[in-house]
């Protein structure tokens, strides 16, 4: 009689790992699709390196407005070459519109972390409201995992992203 077969060794084709990525929330302050693409595009412009295939989170929490049409906005978005990949904050409806687009619906915090300012303001009104005294100390949290930083590529002496991290 002959010894069974001994089963081959199996090379791994999988590792998971935990870790973390920083990715730029877009906080939708309306539900007029056309205008946030319209104004985000203006954003891009600015800086087109740090935005192009990025990943982007939508912050719903500043809308008013109960019905946001989640194609229309996956559409423009991917357009623009930036890739939405869930949402957080808003309602319970909300979320579910988003699930069915196909976004993945993130808990956790809502509050803002980064500040447009068009105007040139500083984030200091927001890292007050935040408990936060010292911004600049926490500088090298900025770049994201993929290598970006809103400093290196904003065209405009930096005033496309303010950080309050």
């Amino acid at each position: 009689m002959s010894a069974p077969p001994r089963p081959q060794k199996i090379r791994p084709a999988i590792e998971l790992r935990s870790g973390s990525v920083t990715v730029p929330v877009l906080r939708l302050l309306t539900a007029d699709i056309d205008l946030v693409a319209e104004q985000f595009a203006e954003k891009i412009d600015q800086a087109p390196e740090f935005f192009r295939n990025a990943p982007v989170m939508v912050e719903l929490s500043g809308l008013v407005a109960s019905d946001v049409d989640f194609s229309a906005l996956l559409s423009k978005l991917r357009a623009l070459g930036v890739q939405p990949i869930g949402v957080r904050g808003g309602s319970e409806d909300l979320h579910q519109t988003a699930q069915a687009a196909g976004l993945v619906v993130f808990e956790g915090r809502s509050e803002p972390q980064a500040v447009y300012s068009g105007s040139g303001e500083t984030a200091a009104p927001v890292e007050a409201a935040l408990g936060r005294s010292n911004p600049r100390s926490m500088r090298n949290r900025r770049k994201s995992a993929r290598g970006r930083s809103p400093s290196r590529y904003a065209r405009d002496s930096g005033s496309m992203l303010r950080r309050a991290i």
